[in-house]
């Protein structure tokens, strides 16, 4: 059952690769918190590390319950929607640890996933500022940060 998992899981990569023209060089499950434009919400989703620059992935979900209250509207809830930043734009990635003894042990402290990215202004694209994008990751992202590293050069820390 295993190996047909993995199967699975590596045609799935494979798929996803293929869709952008692009290689998956690694991958971690996360959370977006700030930092694109066309974002207002946080949002689960995959941290990716690809040839071509990095990626968040957000997969539409059904509520998990239906008497939940949604934080969301129901009309801008996002469908399947992807943030990338190219490589040549990512001016650094690293992760930000919790310090903080106590609130580690009385909190949940995932690792936080920073990069900085340069953007133009769709009105006036010779115009670019830089961005911070926040993300929270739920498995260790190191991988992610040695993946991102080639593509920020020697800023990128891991």
């Amino acid at each position: 059952m295993a190996v047909k998992e993995s199967q699975s899981q590596m045609e799935f990569w494979a798929d996803y690769g293929k869709q952008y023209g692009e290689k998956v060089l690694a991958y971690v499950l996360g959370k977006y918190l700030s930092g694109w434009p066309d974002y207002r919400y946080s949002l689960h989703g995959i941290l990716i590390a690809t040839s071509g620059g990095f990626r968040f992935q957000h997969f539409p979900q059904e509520r998990r319950l239906l008497s939940q209250p949604r934080a969301i509207p129901e009309d801008e809830i996002p469908r399947e929607k992807t943030i990338f930043i190219p490589r040549n734009q990512i001016l650094s990635a690293d992760i930000r640890l919790e310090k903080s003894w106590v609130k580690k042990i009385f909190a949940y402290c995932p690792p936080i996933l920073v990069i900085r990215y340069r953007h133009s202004d769709p009105r006036n694209p010779e115009q670019e500022s830089a961005g911070l994008l926040l993300a929270e990751a739920y498995q260790p992202a190191r991988v992610l940060i040695s993946a991102l590293a080639g593509s920020a050069g020697k800023e990128a820390t891991g």
